[in-house]
């Protein structure tokens, strides 16, 4: 079972020897492109993208496996093709995988990407942010999918979200195959960067993503 703990919030890079099927990452994209680098991740490594953690007892990952990262529990496996990034917790932690990218006004642009999560806690809970030690009682402590957008370079932790994608709530299933989720960013202009938090401090919060892509019009 997981322990609520506090920690000090760092970015972690780690490789994970399993047949070189997993990554955990850090690594910096481009604020300058309208594309996702990388965005299926079938390049098997995190090339594109950056993570960040609050206490770094999880993480995001990217595997070809059916089971979970860290506790090898069962898991759907990637949704497209080989790979996808999956998020893992060995204890209490609060995850964000970002990448950057621009938009210009004169285009209709739209974002997509497809989600699959195991809420293993059983129960959600959005405290208003995505700090590990919040809660909505207690108990729940804080337990929660979040995907937003936000300016290029601000912290995904403090910072405001610019638009909101998609965020769990109390009526959101605990568990779900892969759902493709697409929204405008018609009126946005500038670099921006896409936040995938996942917030694990009740207890394992699995979470895929794959496919990420921008369509400029």
């Amino acid at each position: 079972m997981l322990h609520r703990m506090k920690g000090v919030r760092r970015t972690t890079v780690m490789l994970v020897a399993a047949g070189a099927a997993l990554l955990v990452f850090a690594t910096a994209g481009s604020a300058g492109s309208p594309k996702i680098q990388n965005g299926n991740f079938e390049t098997g490594d995190p090339t594109g993208w950056t993570t960040d953690c609050s206490t770094c007892a999880g993480g995001w990952f990217v595997s070809n496996k059916k089971l979970t990262p860290i506790n090898h529990q069962s898991w759907y496996g990637p949704m497209e093709k080989e790979w996808e990034a999956v998020s893992d917790f060995d204890d209490s932690d609060s995850v964000v995988l970002v990448h950057t990218f621009s938009l210009s006004s004169a285009k209709k642009s739209k974002i997509s990407f497809d989600l699959e999560w195991n809420n293993r806690a059983g129960v959600w809970c959005n405290p208003g942010d995505l700090d590990p030690t919040s809660n909505c009682g207690p108990p729940p402590w804080n337990q929660q999918i979040r995907v937003f957008i936000q300016n290029a370079g601000d912290d995904p932790y403090t910072d405001p979200a610019v638009l909101t994608l998609f965020q769990s709530h109390n009526s959101t299933p605990f568990k779900q195959k892969k759902t493709k989720i697409s929204m405008s960013l018609a009126g946005l202009s500038g670099p921006y960067q896409i936040v995938f938090a996942a917030v694990g401090a009740e207890y394992i919060l699995n979470v895929g993503v794959d496919e990420v892509s921008i369509n400029n019009g």
